[in-house]
């Protein structure tokens, strides 16, 4: 399985990456707030001993995560031990062949570039079973629903477990819209709405722009923009995140990059792309001089340190089919098939995702929505200091959630040889929409089918 190549080491170190996960699209589950408490979790007589847990650091702070939850399993299992494996994020999947190479590899791993090959070749233990046994990981009003499917691999069973969730947001400075009298943006904000804000919320300075509306951040990438053609009732390709097929030459998407194109070339209230890395240079949203910027989540940690204005998030704005968010999951997790000790495996990965103290554990990592919604909905995730004030939208945005993430055998050679050239012509406006539509459509879907 190809590596995601177009996203952000943001987002693979804090979500763990998708790499290798498949399943069918359309989740769109409910993520309401928890009606009422649910049995506490229990310990299992048989999580005893010892199993090796693989994952990779992204830095000091990564392992002592990591050791923390380690400790707190097994002080909160007698006879425990959990062996942690913690590589760099760039040896990680080197490492892990290695290990699983010898037959002596680690119980519990997290996706990788390997992930499709282990699952077909049966080195990845079956879940279906244990999840069902729980009752609570698969009811929509306790725990996250959008991720179940991408663990699937193409089968009707489930070979994976995760522990969060992030989604795209819509990143806003409070103090730029306070001094020009505009209100915030709502849930309600539609296409519209946005570039009438971005429009009048850029400054210049005769030709210098001295303040920017908005920045395209994640939209500019497939992963990023496809958000929106969804909202419109359309996809960039037939299917998730397995797909077969460019979709791009139809009226979804064309609206879509009609908008990206305009806001940069006519209403010029988003940079260029050379104008772009002038304004990351300067600092970018955290520079105090950009109105508006669309973002994951995993962008609100490191901008809890901005003192120097106001901030908040909300959800996307909706598109004319309504609201649909994206997912990506935190922290996943995949079995071996070998391990000498499943039971123990299964029990600390099951605690990961579901257990009130490694959930609010989680929480306070403030990298990723908690899986379990009474405290994804808690003030010890929501109102911990230095979040936004309305970050409910964030765990809001995963109501109706899908895949992010695109799989494909020639996903890399379609991106370097075709889609990325083309997607740079356009965003130059050297090309039309419709001109980088109908070709990397026509000739993509050609490469792809030979």
């Amino acid at each position: 399985m190809e590596s995601v190549t177009t996203r952000t080491f943001n987002r693979r170190r804090l979500l763990a990456g998708t790499a290798g996960l498949a399943g069918l699209a359309a989740t769109n589950r409910a993520l309401a707030a928890p009606t009422g408490r649910w049995a506490p979790y229990h310990v299992s007589a048989q999580a005893t001993g010892e199993i090796e847990f693989a994952y990779y650091n992204w830095g000091p702070e990564s392992i002592q995560y990591f050791k923390d939850m380690a400790a707190a399993f097994e002080a909160s299992h007698p006879g425990a031990k959990i062996k942690l494996t913690l590589p760099p994020f760039d040896q990680y999947d080197q490492k892990i062949q290695v290990l699983l190479a010898t037959g002596n590899g680690p119980d519990i791993i997290t996706t990788n570039n390997a992930t499709l090959a282990l699952v077909q070749e049966g080195r990845v233990l079956d879940l279906t079973d244990r999840i069902a046994e729980d009752p609570a990981l698969k009811d929509p009003n306790i725990f996250v629903q959008s991720g179940w499917d991408l663990f699937k691999f193409g089968t009707d069973r489930t070979y994976g477990i995760y522990s969060g969730a992030d989604t795209l947001l819509l990143y806003y400075n409070k103090s730029l819209f306070d001094a020009a009298g505009i209100a915030y943006p709502t849930e309600e904000w539609t296409l519209d709405n946005f570039t009438e804000a971005a429009k009048a919320l850029t400054k210049r300075d005769g030709d210098r722009v001295t303040q920017w509306g908005s920045v395209l951040g994640s939209f500019d990438a497939d992963w990023g923009w496809a958000n929106l053609v969804w909202m419109e009732g359309g996809d960039i390709v037939d299917s998730r995140p397995f797909f077969n097929k460019i979709t791009l030459n139809n009226e979804p998407v064309l609206k879509i990059l009609h908008f990206l194109n305009d806001l940069v070339y006519t209403h010029r209230a988003a940079p260029t792309p050379s104008q772009s890395q002038s304004v990351a240079d300067q600092g970018g949203f955290e520079s105090g001089t950009v109105a508006l910027m669309v973002d994951g989540g995993w962008g609100i940690q490191p901008r809890k340190a901005i003192t120097n204005f106001e901030w908040d998030v909300q959800m996307l704005p909706k598109g004319s089919q309504g609201f649909v968010g994206e997912f990506w999951p935190g922290t996943p997790f995949l079995l071996s098939a070998n391990s000498k000790n499943a039971d123990l495996a299964w029990e600390y990965a099951k605690w990961f995702a579901s257990d009130p103290e490694a959930q609010t554990l989680i929480a306070k990592q403030a990298i990723q929505v908690p899986a379990l919604l009474s405290v994804a909905n808690s003030p010890d995730f929501l109102g911990q200091a230095g979040l936004p004030g309305n970050a409910q939208a964030w765990v809001k945005s995963l109501q109706t959630a899908r895949p992010g993430d695109l799989f494909h055998a020639k996903k890399s050679e379609l991106f370097d040889k075709l889609w990325t050239p083309e997607w740079e012509k356009f965003q130059n406006n050297s090309i039309t929409a419709e001109e980088f539509a109908q070709k990397v459509e026509e000739e993509g879907n050609k490469l792809l089918a030979g």
